[in-house]
């Protein structure tokens, strides 16, 4: 079952959203308080991108960081990130369902990966590969499509996002989705809800599921415009799941 590479054909255009998402530091700061104490802790990031969530452990005192991603460009961009931040991040060009790597890791990550499971079957097998790969007493951090969204067609200025379709399935939403103003900058995401979130990772073998949304602070809606966070605080696309095992 390979990760999608799609996003080779607009790598670097999507990056630079997402960095220049004002979103960011509020993700980051959730990422963060589901991780808890670093000290000694080695993560791997499935379908990394360029390694944004192992980065922002890396730098937060985790002890290592393996970025990992079937994405040609985006292993590449990670490689030269790391290698002008001078960072201590690796990367692995390779299908995460493919990694063999087992009991490796205090922390998993993914942003972009529970996303690409079309089927209930796809999503337990990405929640047991997170398990596969985890020390006891570990856990796994999933960036996801808010299980909570509703489709509006509006394109939310914090993460330069707009979902041009969401076709509803069974336990799932089918998302059509365009970043920025490229035509060709689309991918398509499969939003699960919560049920059956909780079911595949109940099936993997993990427990204590904590649901967390990025919080928008005083000083960062301070620096927009009155209305700017609206569409984010209301109807935010993104949601971070946490689970142990």
């Amino acid at each position: 079952m390979p990760v999608s590479a799609s996003y080779d054909a607009f790598c670097r255009y999507y990056l630079a959203l997402e960095r220049a998402s004002p979103s960011r530091s509020l993700e980051r700061c959730t990422l963060l308080e589901l991780a808890g104490d670093l000290s000694g802790r080695d993560v791997v990031d499935l379908a990394c991108g360029e390694g944004w969530c192992g980065r922002q452990l890396l730098a937060a005192g985790a002890r290592s960081a393996l970025g990992i991603d079937i994405c040609t460009s985006m292993i590449a961009e990670g490689r030269a990130r790391s290698a002008g931040e001078g960072d201590r991040m690796t990367f692995l060009h390779a299908d995460v369902m493919d990694v063999e790597r087992d009991g490796q890791f205090d922390i998993v990550t993914g942003a972009c990966l529970l996303c690409l499971a079309k089927t209930r079957n796809e999503l337990a097998a990405m929640y047991a590969q997170a398990r596969r790969l985890l020390r006891p007493g570990g856990c796994f951090i999933a960036v996801v499509n808010n299980p909570q969204y509703r489709h509006t067609g509006s394109i939310n200025p914090a993460t330069h996002a707009q979902v041009l379709e969401c076709v509803s399935g069974e336990g799932h939403q089918r998302m059509r989705i365009r970043f920025g103003a490229r035509e060709d900058a689309v991918v398509v995401d499969y939003n699960w809800d919560t049920a059956s979130h909780e079911a595949a990772a109940e099936q993997a073998g993990f427990h204590e599921s904590v649901w967390m949304w990025p919080k928008v602070t005083p000083d960062i809606r301070a620096k927009h415009p009155a209305g700017f966070w609206d569409e984010y605080e209301t109807n935010c696309a993104r949601a971070f799941l946490r689970v142990r095992c």
